[in-house]
C-alpha cells in the first residue's frame, strides 16, 4: 500500500482533521448538556417539603400517630401549573391534592395536611410525590427527599429511578 502524502495527506493533516472532529464532538456535548440544564432550571427551583411537629420523635417512639404537613414552594421567577400531590398504590393512583397554578414566590400548603392513608405507608413505604408542569411545558416529578425527574407522557404508571422517593434520612417514619 502506498502512503503517498499527495494521496493520503501528511501527519499534520490527519492530526488537524482529528482535532477538528474532536472539537466538534466536544462542542456538541457541551451544547446538549447546557440545554438539559436550562430545561430543568425551573424544576430545580420548585421545593416540595414536609414539616413535622416539634414533638415528632417523642410521639413516634410512643407509637402515637404523627401528622406531618406537606408544602410546595415555587421559588422560580415563573409560575408552575397542574400541581398534583399523589401517591401510588399497587393498583391505583391516589390524588391527595391538586392546584392549577402556583405563582412565583408562593408557598402552598397541600390540602391533605399530612394525612397519608395507612395502605400507602404499609404497602409502599414511601411518601407521596409531587407532579407539576413548568412554564416551558415540561412535566416533572419531585420527591420529598429532594430529587426531581422528568415525567413521561404516562406519568401515572412511570417507573422512577431506584430509591427516588426513599433516600432521605428519616422518611420511613412519616
Amino acid at each position: 500500500m502506498d502512503f503517498n502524502p499527495d494521496t493520503w495527506g501528511t501527519v499534520a493533516d490527519w492530526v488537524g482533521g482529528l482535532g477538528t472532529t474532536a472539537a466538534f464532538l466536544v462542542t456538541g456535548f457541551v451544547v446538549y448538556r447546557d440545554a438539559k440544564e436550562r430545561r430543568s432550571a425551573q424544576a430545580r427551583q420548585v421545593a416540595y417539603f414536609l414539616r413535622r411537629p416539634t414533638n415528632f420523635i417523642y410521639k413516634s417512639l410512643k407509637g402515637e400517630e404523627v401528622r406531618v404537613e406537606f408544602f410546595v414552594s415555587n421559588m422560580s421567577p415563573e409560575p408552575i401549573y397542574d400541581v398534583v400531590h399523589y401517591h401510588h398504590l399497587d393498583t391505583a393512583l391516589g390524588i391527595l391534592d391538586y392546584k392549577d397554578v402556583i405563582l412565583p414566590q408562593e408557598t402552598h400548603a397541600l390540602a391533605n395536611q399530612g394525612y397519608i392513608p395507612p395502605e400507602v405507608v404499609e404497602l409502599k413505604g414511601s411518601p407521596p410525590l409531587l407532579r407539576f408542569r413548568d412554564n416551558s411545558g415540561h412535566v416533572w416529578i419531585r420527591s420529598v427527599s429532594g430529587y426531581v425527574h422528568p415525567a413521561g407522557k404516562k406519568w401515572t404508571n412511570q417507573a422512577l429511578p431506584a430509591d427516588f422517593n426513599k433516600s432521605a434520612p428519616g422518611l420511613d417514619h412519616l
